[in-house]
Formats: structure tokens, C-alpha cells, sequence
């Protein structure tokens, strides 16, 4: 007689065998507001939709994001509940671009999304999701029903939203690779397959067996029998706890899901001819309205007048820094001779001069040494002299010398460009910090 496993899984489901982090499952869990776990979700679908391995316009139109067609198949017939999802996610825009991107499948976004909604909204942006699954506030039918085509669990008001929102961060918390394998395959090992950690928040007792799709097991015990050998093949250089998910597809066909759109991004240039084009596109990135990979779709598909327009607009450092630096980084990359100059101008004046060296890297302009080596020796007294520190109350980093060291700092990495500052070191007061 088969082994009854406590999960909601049957023959006719597909089980999923991967390693998954725990300890960063149940901090994302407890601790990370649900809205940063969104867009760091949405930071990698942008990156796979929209730019290739080369960081190029892979020619898809914005609108065939699947970040933004999830959205409308969720969300776009309840603009309130759309509104708030978009705005907690654009609130951890930034933090997503310094903290990662992280991989989730549209189930665990649905859940997700389910949770936030179920935080009161004051707390939407910084609820967690184990204080969103604990929140009272109601959300529309629709979006239930919308949540269901993907997983019966988030329309039903009898399962545990636990269960749910703990396996979407189970799911993103995954090291590497997963495999597949059967029902039949996990019984066939018996209890002695199971782990005694429990896996769900709070204990596995208090979740119902019946909501749970996640299953963890004693990875020794299991990685021992021969029933699993060709499976875990793929796992076994990752360290982590091995768990069972039931794979789900969704339910309803593509067909029910077309005519949804969600409405017009207000930020998207239609013409960078105009003078606040660059502007609007920077600050739609400042705020987490947009992300670094759609904002590269977007600049590479205008062409010749968005580089130059955005160009312009890089330089402004004080008003968007972290726009200033996807900027340089597509000029970089565009490697156009009139973009040199203001490359290494940007160089000059970036809060992150590691980040604008690298931007220097990228670009492969053959004028761009000379331009660099010009504005490095302009920093330097014209005698030949050496540049002097600090004066007694300044600020040290201001200096000439403490700049040039900084500058050999940052061009270490890149011994191309770091060729260039190298000859001039000797004429610092002080030696550069070492790399």
C-alpha cells in the first residue's frame, strides 16, 4: 500500500524536487515587506523580456512583458487594487536594483499579490507576507477569481493564505536548478523520506494538510535510496533543504485571459525629441516606476535621439543619481564616439565613482583613453608638479591627489583604463587606497 504523504498532492500532478535556502524562505517570510519581494520578481522578468545576454533590445514590445501582462490578468479589472500593488512595488524599485533580481512563477507572484491585498493599506508597502496573510481586509472578487486560473487555494476563503505565501517564498528562495519526478516515486520511499523539521510558519500541524503543496524531506535519507538517483543529479552541488512541490499549470486557457491591459505607463517617452523625455524617464526610475532593463528596452528602441537625449540628462547627478547611472551605463555600452566626452565627464562628478568606471569599461570608443588621460592630467597642476592634499579643515576626498588616487581605485578592475591613470600616480601626495 502506498505511503499517504502529508500534502495536497495526487497521481495526476507533477512533482517538483528542488533545494531551497530556508533560512532566507522564512526571512523573506517574516521580515522583507511583500511589495520588495514584487519588484525584485519584476526586476527579473524585465530582464529576461526585455534585453538579451548582451544587454540589447531583444525586440519585444513593452507590452508583451510578462511581468505586465501577470499584472493585467490580476489586476487590470480593479484599478484600486492595481493602484496599490503598483504602488508598493514601485517603492522598493530601488532597493530591488541594489538587492537582485529574484525568480518566481506567476502562482507565487499570484500569492503574493493576494497577501499584499490582504494587508491593511497603510501597511501595504512594508507589510510582510506573514502580516499580510494574517490581515483581515478584503479583496475584491475579482482579483480572486483572477488568483484562482492560476491556483483554487488564493479565491477560496476556507484554505490558509500561510500555506500559499509561504510556498511563493519557499519558491524564491531556491538555489539553482530543479527537477522533476512522480507521486508514485516519493511513496515508494516510505515515511523515512520525510523530514522531522517542520517545514510551514508556526508548526506543520496548524496548517491543513489538504492547503499544503510543499513537502520537505530528509535530504540524507533520501540522497541514500536509488529511487531518486537521475533526479537529484542536478542538485547535489547545491547546499539547502530538499523540498516537493506540486508542480501546478493553470486552469483556465490563454483565451480567457485576452483583452487585458493595464493602463498606459506614464512615464514611457512617445517622442525624445522632447526636452522632458529624459527627464520624465529619469524620474520614473528614481521613484520604482520603472526598472533598469525596461528603461534600456526603451532608450534602444528610440535610437540616436533617446542616447543623446539621455545623455544630456546623465550629467544632472544631483537630481536622479541612480538614474544618472543606468544612464551612463547605456552610453557605455552604445560605445558612440559623441558620448565619450561626456562619459568621462560623468566620470568626474559620479557619487559612485566605482559604478562610472565601470560604465567607462563597457564602452568601446577608441578615443575614450585619450579623452580620460586629458581629464585626468587636467586635474594635476600644469607645472609637473605633484598634486597637493588637502588643505588643514578641508574636506580630504576633495583634493586633487585624494581624486586621482580614487580614480586608479576604481580603474583597477579594468587594466585597459587603469593603464591610463597609472603613469600619473606618482604625481599624488598620498598612495592610493589599495584595491
Amino acid at each position: 500500500m502506498a505511503t499517504a504523504l502529508p500534502f495536497a498532492a495526487t497521481d495526476d500532478h507533477e512533482i517538483e524536487l528542488a533545494i531551497v535556502d530556508l533560512r532566507v524562505a522564512r526571512a523573506f517570510w517574516e521580515g522583507v515587506p511583500t511589495g520588495r519581494l514584487l519588484a525584485r520578481i519584476r526586476l527579473d522578468r524585465d530582464e529576461r523580456d526585455l534585453v538579451d545576454l548582451a544587454e540589447r533590445a531583444s525586440g519585444l514590445d513593452l507590452a508583451s512583458s510578462t511581468w505586465d501582462t501577470l499584472s493585467a490578468r490580476l489586476l487590470a479589472d480593479v484599478p484600486t487594487a492595481f493602484e496599490r500593488v503598483k504602488r508598493a512595488v514601485a517603492r522598493h524599485g530601488r532597493a530591488a536594483s541594489d538587492e537582485g533580481p529574484l525568480v518566481a512563477t506567476d502562482v507565487a507572484i499570484a500569492a503574493l499579490v493576494r497577501v499584499l491585498l490582504s494587508a491593511t493599506e497603510s501597511d501595504t508597502s512594508d507589510s510582510s507576507p506573514a502580516e499580510g496573510a494574517a490581515g483581515d481586509v478584503g479583496v475584491d472578487s475579482v482579483v480572486l477569481r483572477a488568483c484562482t486560473r492560476l491556483d483554487e487555494r488564493l479565491g477560496s476563503s476556507t484554505s490558509d493564505r500561510r500555506a500559499t505565501a509561504f510556498e511563493a517564498c519557499l519558491h524564491v528562495a531556491q538555489l539553482g536548478a530543479s527537477t522533476h519526478t512522480t507521486l508514485a516515486t516519493l511513496q515508494s520511499m516510505g515515511e523515512g523520506a520525510l523530514s522531522a523539521v517542520p517545514l510551514y510558519p508556526r508548526g506543520d500541524d496548524d496548517v491543513p494538510v489538504g492547503d499544503r503543496h510543499a513537502l520537505m524531506l530528509d535530504r540524507a535519507a533520501v540522497e541514500a535510496s536509488s529511487a531518486l538517483t537521475r533526479e537529484l543529479a542536478p542538485l547535489a552541488l547545491h547546499h539547502g533543504a530538499l523540498i516537493a512541490f506540486v508542480s501546478l499549470e493553470p486552469r483556465s486557457s490563454q483565451r480567457r485571459w485576452e483583452g487585458r491591459s493595464v493602463p498606459p505607463s506614464s512615464w514611457l517617452p512617445a517622442d525624445f525629441t522632447s526636452l522632458e523625455a529624459a527627464s520624465r524617464l529619469a524620474a520614473a526610475l528614481e521613484r520604482g516606476a520603472t526598472t533598469a532593463p525596461r528603461t534600456r528596452s526603451v532608450i534602444l528602441r528610440g535610437g540616436d535621439a533617446a542616447l543623446d537625449s539621455i545623455g544630456a540628462e546623465m550629467l544632472n547627478v544631483t537630481a536622479h543619481p541612480f538614474a544618472s547611472a543606468v544612464f551612463a551605463d547605456i552610453l557605455g555600452r552604445a560605445s558612440r564616439e559623441r558620448d565619450v566626452v561626456r562619459l568621462v565627464s560623468y566620470f568626474a562628478i559620479a557619487p559612485d565613482v566605482a559604478g562610472a568606471a565601470h560604465a567607462l569599461a563597457v564602452c568601446t570608443a577608441p578615443e575614450l583613453p585619450t579623452v580620460l588621460r586629458a581629464w585626468l592630467e587636467s586635474i594635476l597642476p600644469a607645472d609637473g608638479s605633484n598634486a597637493p592634499a588637502a588643505a588643514p579643515g578641508s574636506d580630504p576626498e576633495a583634493s586633487a591627489s585624494a581624486r586621482l588616487a580614487q580614480c586608479a581605485t576604481a580603474l583597477a578592475p579594468y587594466p585597459h583604463l587603469h593603464a591610463v591613470v597609472q603613469p600619473l600616480l606618482h604625481r599624488t601626495s598620498e598612495p592610493p587606497p589599495q584595491p
